[in-house]
């Protein structure tokens, strides 16, 4: 029954007219605006930085995008990612980087997903040595979030 949830929550997803209109409808947008940082590294750096400095509450930042089976996007977000962690080093805050393995091509095949670079490991704090770096995977049968 999950597969086939799963399967069809899919495929409505890339539906680009349902997208449309599910991005553009008054009650999802300010549902997303609770919720979503950003469009953007820099904006949802930004909004992290003012968590911590207002609240001292810390971020978790999701790259969003599974499931994805076009070449030119898989190089894109493994490039995106990699500025992130940079981005959020580079402004002091917390640097966690999970890589999900459908978003580097798992859903073409495996030898796609494993051809893809990893992240540089960059420190998130300058006392941080670079191999103390977390990067963190799971398959894309791993816990749902």
């Amino acid at each position: 029954m999950r597969r086939i949830w799963q399967a069809l929550m899919i495929g409505l997803a890339r539906r680009d007219g349902l997208t449309r209109f599910i991005q553009s409808w008054r009650a999802t947008s300010n549902l997303a605006k609770r919720y979503v940082a950003g469009q953007t590294t820099a904006q949802a750096t930004q909004r992290a930085l003012q968590l911590r400095d207002s609240t001292g509450l810390r971020a978790s930042l999701f790259f969003l995008g599974e499931y994805v089976t076009d070449p030119d996007i898989i190089a894109q977000t493994v490039v995106r990612k990699i500025e992130a962690g940079a981005a959020l080093a580079a402004a002091g805050l917390d640097v966690h980087v999970l890589v999900d393995s459908t978003q580097i091509g798992q859903m073409i095949d495996a030898a796609t997903a494993k051809k893809m670079p990893p992240p540089s490991p960059r420190p998130g704090r300058r006392d941080e040595k670079p191999d103390e770096q977390s990067i963190v995977t799971r398959s894309s049968r791993g816990i749902d979030v």
